[in-house]
């Protein structure tokens, strides 16, 4: 019996390692522009979260995957794991786990097309994370969430409405606030507000940005950081100034290539 008990005990605890590692290695994956490979890997974290029943490890690796189908184009199965996530999180989750998982809901809606679907979501994003200052017994996973991605959950709802120049002030917010703790996603980040800036026309503003994220990412490797850069030079490439043109040398030096295969 004690026996039994010893190595059900055991078990448990080996489904749940498996299943916060490949939840790491999802995220891991995703970065590196492996996408099958993430959402395998967020698959199985699923399967060794509903195996011990461990709510809180379903509602992260729910979350990776509606992040995972958002990036795919796959709206249905974005939204479907973003929906199963939060009905989770309604009655397993505090004010944290529910903030983050608002923001992943308002993300698979906006890429369903419903923007003011998406809104209502931001909304409760923003209520929850208000509520959250004094939630003590939030995941580990959940320490990223807070104004920073509330902000640019944000910025992405006023890209995706048609108004890049809205969404320019919230991701200045959002590169501020990170500061130098979390350097991989100010990198990212900067280099998304470039990518906005450009589609706003402010060209020299976003040459700048996308310097400034390329020489903050050196000794990084993204493939997601890399692909935003190099639509950024692409633009730049058909802009003949000054500015334009020292980016590019800038982007040539980093080996980062245009969109059409030259070295930018």
């Amino acid at each position: 019996m004690f026996e039994w008990i010893d190595e059900h005990r055991v078990g448990h605890q080996l489904h749940s390692l498996s299943g916060t590692l490949h939840s790491h290695l999802g995220w891991i994956e995703f970065d590196a522009g492996r996408p099958a490979q993430a959402r395998a890997a967020c698959t199985e974290a699923l399967t060794s979260a509903r195996l011990i029943g461990d709510p809180l490890l379903e509602v992260r690796s729910l979350d990776k995957l509606s992040m995972l189908a958002v990036e795919r184009r796959r709206p249905w199965e974005a939204l479907a794991a973003a929906t199963a996530a939060e009905h989770l999180a309604q009655t397993h989750g505090g004010p944290r786990v529910r903030s983050v998982v608002a923001l992943r809901l308002a993300r698979a809606l906006s890429s369903a097309g419903d923007h003011a679907g998406a809104r209502r979501a931001l909304s409760l994003a923003l209520t929850w994370h208000d509520r959250s200052d004094k939630d003590t017994d939030a995941p580990r996973w959940t320490a990223f969430a807070g104004q920073v991605e509330v902000d640019y959950a944000t910025a992405v709802w006023h890209v995706e409405t048609g108004h890049p120049v809205h969404a320019i002030p919230f991701l200045r917010s959002a590169v501020n606030r990170l500061g130098p703790t979390y350097g991989r996603n100010a990198a990212l980040y900067r280099a998304r507000l470039a990518e906005v800036l450009m589609k706003a026309g402010e060209v020299e503003e976003a040459c700048t940005e996308a310097s400034a994220s390329a020489d903050a990412a050196q000794g990084m490797t993204s493939a997601r950081l890399v692909t935003r850069l190099r639509t950024v030079a692409t633009s730049a490439e058909l802009i003949d100034t000054a500015s334009t043109r020292d980016f590019l040398e800038r982007m040539r030096e980093l080996g980062v290539t245009t969109k059409k295969g030259r070295p930018a």
